[in-house]
């Protein structure tokens, strides 16, 4: 028979999340962990001193499940770092049954620890305009986000304007932060009239944050009046300006 021993298992490997080393794994050997050790290691790659957290835990049940979210301090040296996690686990607290290891990469911005391929204020934003039309009385835009910077607030407005340009109603619909989103917009019924040249303007920002980079598009769809209807006049156009 095989001897009892506590065996240990990623469940999630390490990665870097909300400014934490974030990662989760189980015991699926024979035999309870009396004692466990959580070592994590950040070690800037320009030298600068690192940074040890370790926790412990004295019970892990066979089949349990440990989640751990180990904030960073603010003390690390900004630019990159290489995380190193270290878990061992022993059954009778007299030698280690079992060791996990594994490594991750990061980026130090502002005092905060992102992930290598998120840093906020650092890359570009653009937005794209993949639709915008009438369905019934409402506005529908299909947007998309590209670039490789985090998004950290986006904005938007719908407006009527009149064919001298004057502007007959506005609204600005809640945003989230999402990369790829379709907003509908109800647009009031009485407000276009039989004047010519009628527009619906769509307007899209999004930022970086603070310093960061920003990504701006306006949309028209030319609109007119069919008996008690509003339907559209043509295509959308779309400028970045």
């Amino acid at each position: 028979m095989a001897e009892d021993k506590t065996e240990l298992m990623w469940v999630e490997e390490p990665t870097v999340v909300d400014g934490a080393v974030s990662y989760a794994y189980s015991n699926i050997g024979r035999a309870t962990a009396t004692f466990v050790s959580e070592m994590i290691n950040i070690m800037p790659s320009d030298g600068s001193p690192n940074q040890v957290q370790s926790y412990q835990l004295d019970h892990l049940d066979v089949g349990a499940e440990q989640r751990t979210h180990a904030p960073v301090s603010s003390g690390l040296a900004e630019g990159a770092v290489q995380v190193f996690v270290s878990i061992q686990a022993s059954s009778d607290q007299k030698e280690w049954d079992a060791t996990l290891e594994s490594q991750t990469t990061g980026v130090v911005h502002g005092g905060v620890l992102y992930a290598s391929d998120i840093v906020p204020g650092v890359g570009t934003i653009s937005i794209e305009i993949q639709s915008l039309e009438l369905q019934g009385s409402d506005a529908v835009v299909h947007y998309r986000v590209t670039g490789d910077a985090t998004v950290e607030m986006m904005t938007a407005s719908v407006s009527l304007s009149r064919g001298s340009g004057a502007q007959a109603w506005m609204t600005s619909p809640r945003m989230d932060n999402d990369r790829e989103d379709i907003i509908r917009v109800a647009l009031p019924s009485d407000v276009v009239d039989e004047e010519d040249g009628w527009e619906l303007r769509l307007a899209i920002a999004a930022t970086g944050g603070v310093n960061g980079p920003e990504g701006f598009v306006a949309a028209t769809l030319p609109l007119r009046k069919l008996d008690s209807s509003v339907v559209a006049d043509g295509d959308f156009t779309v400028s970045s300006s």
